[in-house]
Formats: C-alpha cells, structure tokens, sequence
C-alpha cells in the first residue's frame, strides 16, 4: 500500500481518482491547491503525488519546485489541460524541467491513471486470498462474476445451483463469501439461504444476494443474507459491497479476538486483584498476630517491673528494675510506631472524632513531660493563645501522639537550653477552626539540605544520630501521616547547631455548644487526683475472675487486682475453665484475654451471653484484655459482646478506672 498525495482544484475529479486509487489498495490524501498541497508535503512524507498543474493562489509548478528541494522525493505524474490560453507544449516541457516522472492530459482516463500509478510503483493488485463461492445458474453470470472479483481474489468457487453450492461448502471449509443467485432450478438461492443460516458451522459466512428484483433481493435480508445485489451487475458496486462485507466480517472477527483478549486481561487482573487482597488480608493477620504475640510478654516485663518496684529494694536493684520498665516502654513504643506506620500505609487508620478542651490537652501534655525536662536540666513554657475555643472536635489521642513525639525529640537532642510549645489560632472557614502547633527547642538543630528528609520512613537527619541517639526514624514520618490525616500538615524550620521548631496543622470542628466546665482544678491536678485515688483504696469483697493463658500476666494481673482492693479474683487458664468457673459461682466482673488455647474469649463470650448455656448470670461484665490493639479490635470485641476493652500492656489507672466504671466502687 503507497501513500499517495492528490493535488487539484476540481472537487469532483479529486474524488474520482481517490475512489480509484483507493480501490486498488492505496492511503490517499487530498489537497484542494498548491499551498494544502506544500503544507501536506511539509508535514508527512509520500510515496507518489499527483498533481495538476493549472490551480488558482499556488500552482503545480510551485509544488514541483518545493519537491526539487526535498531530500526524500516521491515519484510525481503532472496532470495538465482544459486551459486554451496556454501553450500545452510548453507546459509539458516545462514540467519535464522540473522532473516530473509522467505528465498526462486532461481530461484523465482513470483507467491509463491507475496503470500509471502501477507502473511508476511497480505496483501489482492486491490480492485477497479469501475464498469466494459463487452460485448461479447461468453459466455467463459465473463467468462475469469471477472476472469481476479475480484481479481482487485468488480463491474462486463456482456452482450452479443450491445443491452444488452446498458439495463446495462440505469439500471447503474455508469459504469467507457467498454470492447466491436467488432464481435457480433444483435448489433456490432462498432455500439454500435458509439451510445456511440454520447450520452452526456455516451460518457466519457471510452471503449476498442476486436477484433481477431489488425487492426480492431486499426480502433475502429479513432471511439472514448480509447484503444484496441487482441483476446486471455493476463490477464496481458487486466488487465494493464485496471487499465491504469481508472487510466488516475481518473487522468482527478482530473486534472477537480483542474482546477475548481483554476477558482473558480481564480475568488475569481479577486474579492479581484477589492475590492482593489475600496478601493484605495475610499483612493484616500477621500484624494482629504479631502485636498480640510481642505485646505479651513486652506485658510481661512491664508488669514484673512495676510489681518489683513495689517491694523493699537497695537503690542499685530499684535503679535496675527502673531501667527494665524504662527499657520494655521504649520496646513498646516502638513497635507502637511500626503497627501505626503499617496501618498508615495500608489506609486503616482513622481518626476518632471526639469533643475535647485542646486547652486543657496541651497543658496536659506539657506537664506529663516536666519532670523529664527538668530532670534534663531543662526548663519548658507553654504559651496558648486564648483566641483558641475552649471546646473543640477532633481526635485528642492522636494530637497528643504527635506532640508525644515532637516534645521527645526535643528533649533527646537539646542539651541546655528551653523548649518552647506553642498553640495559635491560624484560620477560620465556617465551622472549622485550622490550628497552628509549634515546639522550639535550642538543641543540635537539624542541617537545611537534610530537613525534608526527616519526615521519610527510617530516616534521620544524619546517620551518626541514628547510633548517638537511637530510635527507628518512623516517629516523624507517622506524625506528617498524622497531620495530614487531620486536614493540616507538618514542617521544620532549623540551622544547625541553632536549635529546630517543628511545627504542625490541624483542622477541628467547633461544636455550636461548648462543653461544660464540671471543675475548676487544672487538668494536671485532675490527674493526679485520679492516680491518687486508684493507690489509696478500701479492700472489696466483689469476686473477680480473670480468663488469661499466660502464667505471667495471670500473677501481674492478680497482684495488680490485689493492689486495688479486689483480693478476691480467681483464674481460668482458657474459654473453657471460664465457662466452667462462670457455671459454679457468680462473679461480679470477668477480665476476658482474647486468644486463649481451647477456647478463645470471643467463643467463651458468645456462651455466656447465650441464655440456655449453664452459666449463672449471663449478663456478667466483660472487660477484654488483651494484646490484640490493631484497628477493629475494639470494635470486634464490642460486637462478640464483650462490655469494655482494654490494652496490654495493662495500666494500674486505667485498670482502676474500668473497674470503678462496671463494679461502681
């Protein structure tokens, strides 16, 4: 197939010789004057162009120029004439000059055009070798239908009637095409319509119709036939709706491929989709398995290192009891960080929107860090701005995670000097309130070309500070996810050696009515009146029992328990003790672990609020606690119809408080 360029100003003869040319095979563009012409030439580059020479605002001659000064030129036919005003003979010869291959008059005989057009491409028709049956009694009509169609078609079938087209369709398998007379003896074109259409294996090939009635042939149609054609033949119309109809059908069967094709695509991607759902759901599985199974037994050293602080200790034991506790919260934290950042990553962690005093949490958090300071050598400030509203919505936990660790790191890389935290109101937009959080520090500071890379995973500002100081590099990265999380984002501004100030935004809705003030006394006071309050208890006689597998947390536990005034607490080792516990005596609260061998809490639960199992009082409060704490785990317990949750490691205040909250002490 060439590509061939069409220059002339005669709409009509433009069309006659792209029909032409098209039909023997070529890509054909059109100009409708020299300069359309030049700006083709300019653009793409063609095998032939045929050109007239006589053309208004730019003619051939122009076009012949422009070729001479191309390093790729096509072959070029020149056609001229229909002007009595010019020297024919001069413009023949003139066309000669510029290299022009042929030159033809006009008016063009398309018929010596398209022999040209061959001989200049040494161009032979293409052949299709689709395999054609022809069926019409007349032997003249055969003849005529195959030397129409074989300068197109190597493969030609001819029948005479109906029975003989269907001998050609069982000793080929390969025909493309009918052409069916419809008026013929022994077996009609009609009937032989009819038995092809109906056959599984021949009713795709596509048939048209003859007939010397254009309305019988239209009737063929509701039949099944694909196209018709009237008696005589046209040898352009039968070739046209001929190489039509096998084009369309080529076209469907490629439209089928490709429709296959994208199914088969289809059906892989579906594939990889489920093997990425089953490799989240395994991460999932294996990070709830993994803070459960590490979250125990970091339990376990927390909990022996609180209860040995509690008993009569030299100093150098208390100092190493103190660095066991210190050590296994520093273990936690971390793993903390690194089961936020995987559900971070995975898009599971969400916000728990609650209405809170930001005023009072700031404060808060900035006393719980004052002794560390100090102990530092440090001194700290908290400046709040008072434009701040009282009461805000948000999610206070993670507020105070990010500032957790903003205030850590300051204090870890500050040797002298103050830390500074800050609280402004930034920006308002109907009921959300933006505020702006900063915590300076006079420590190390951080190098410029470095201060973006802190917020990367595993990533600190060098990495000696990594061996001096410690840690994983994941805390800033969770509070830029944090931040963003919360509508804001995160940022330090620092010189090396001249301190650092991070700062962070948050976006929080502001209820239409504030929360009640229910007591004067600062939030620090608040706490410290809780914690003293747990400590300093009357003995209960309210009976306990604990669900819990592991020897070690089932001592730390009843210590504990016994610490708050419940002496009374009896333990089960599984679900299954638990029920049998739960069946022979009354308690007044079970203290539920989650995996347990045998029978797990969730198991265990489900029976005792079952109201036909043995057990004595179905309506029994069950506080789980366990290591499970991934997202959902509240909730799941919730669901399995737990009352309340609780975290390992399990604090003292928090357990007292749990305990005040169902057993009303």
């Amino acid at each position: 197939m060439a590509k061939i360029l069409l220059i002339d100003d005669d709409i009509k003869v433009l069309d006659v010789m792209a029909f032409f040319l098209e039909r023997i095979g070529h890509e054909i563009t059109t100009a409708e004057n020299g300069l359309q012409g030049i700006r083709n030439l300019e653009s793409r580059q063609f095998d032939l162009i045929i050109t007239d020479i006589i053309m208004p605002e730019q003619d051939g001659f122009g076009v012949l120029m422009k070729l001479l000064s191309m390093a790729h030129r096509p072959k070029v036919i020149a056609i001229s004439g229909g002007s009595a005003s010019i020297d024919q003979n001069y413009i023949l010869q003139a066309c000669k000059s510029f290299s022009a291959d042929r030159v033809l008059p006009k008016p063009v005989d398309f018929e010596t055009l398209t022999a040209t057009v061959r001989d200049l491409l040494k161009d032979e028709p293409i052949i299709d070798s689709t395999r054609i049956l022809i069926i019409d009694d007349e032997e003249m009509s055969r003849g005529i239908l195959q030397l129409m169609l074989s300068n197109y078609f190597s493969n030609i079938l001819l029948a005479g009637n109906g029975l003989e087209g269907l001998e050609q369709l069982a000793t080929h398998d390969d025909v493309g095409l009918i052409l069916l007379d419809l008026e013929m003896p022994i077996m009609s074109g009609r009937e032989m319509l009819a038995i092809v259409k109906n056959f599984p294996k021949l009713r795709s090939i596509p048939v048209i119709v003859a007939s010397g009635e254009r309305d019988a042939a239209i009737r063929s149609m509701s039949c099944g036939a694909d196209d018709f054609v009237t008696k005589p033949y046209d040898p352009l119309e039968i070739t046209h709706r001929v190489k039509n109809l096998i084009h369309n059908k080529a076209s469907e069967a490629k439209l089928i491929t490709f429709t296959e094709e994208l199914e088969r695509k289809n059906s892989k991607l579906n594939s990889a989709l489920t093997l990425a759902e089953n490799a989240t759901r395994a991460k999932s599985d294996f990070l709830a398995t993994m803070s459960h199974d590490i979250r125990t037994p970091i339990s376990g050293v927390i909990g022996l290192a609180d209860m040995l602080l509690d008993t009569d200790l030299t100093v150098e034991q208390r100092e190493y009891s103190e660095l066991i506790g210190k050590s296994g919260a520093n273990l936690l934290g971390l793993i903390n960080d690194i089961l936020d950042f995987s559900k971070i990553e995975a898009g599971k962690l969400e916000l728990e929107i609650l209405s809170f005093d930001l005023k009072a949490a700031i404060t808060e958090i900035a006393a719980l860090f004052a002794p560390q300071i100090t102990k530092s050598g440090l001194s700290i400030d908290c400046r709040i701005d008072p434009a701040i509203p009282a009461c805000l919505r948000g999610d206070p936990g993670r507020i105070r995670q990010i500032f957790n660790n903003l205030i850590g790191n300051a204090i870890k890389f500050t040797h002298e000097g103050e830390i500074l935290i800050t609280a402004k109101r930034n920006a308002d937009q109907d009921s959300i309130v933006t505020i702006l959080f900063e915590v300076k520090d006079s420590g190390i500071g951080i190098p410029h070309e470095r201060q973006a890379a802190v917020f990367s995973p595993y990533t600190q500002a060098e990495g000696s500070t990594t061996r001096k100081y410690g840690g994983t590099g994941l805390g800033l990265a969770i509070c830029k996810q944090l931040a963003e999380l919360m509508g804001g984002e995160i940022g330090v501004s620092s010189e090396a050696g001249n301190g650092a100030t991070f700062w962070f935004t948050a976006r929080f809705e502001r209820p239409f009515s504030e929360m009640p003030s229910t007591t004067s006394a600062t939030p620090v006071q608040q706490m410290a009146d809780k914690l003293d309050a747990t400590v300093i208890r009357v003995e209960s006689n309210k009976r306990i029992l604990l669900a819990e597998d592991n020897p070690i947390n089932q001592k730390i536990a009843v210590s504990t328990l016994n610490k708050l005034g419940y002496p009374s607490v009896d333990v089960a080792a599984n679900g299954m003790e638990a029920l049998r516990a739960l069946e022979l005596a009354e308690y007044a609260l079970v203290l539920m672990d989650v995996m347990m061998p045998e029978m797990d809490g969730f198991q265990a639960t489900a029976i005792i609020r079952d109201a036909d199992s043995a057990v004595l009082n179905h309506s029994v409060p069950i506080i789980a606690m366990t290591a499970n704490a991934l997202k959902g785990d509240r909730e799941q317990c919730l669901k399995a119809g737990m009352d309340d949750y609780l975290a390992k490691p399990v604090k003292k205040a928090e357990l007292a408080e749990i305990l005040d909250k169902w057993l009303q002490v």
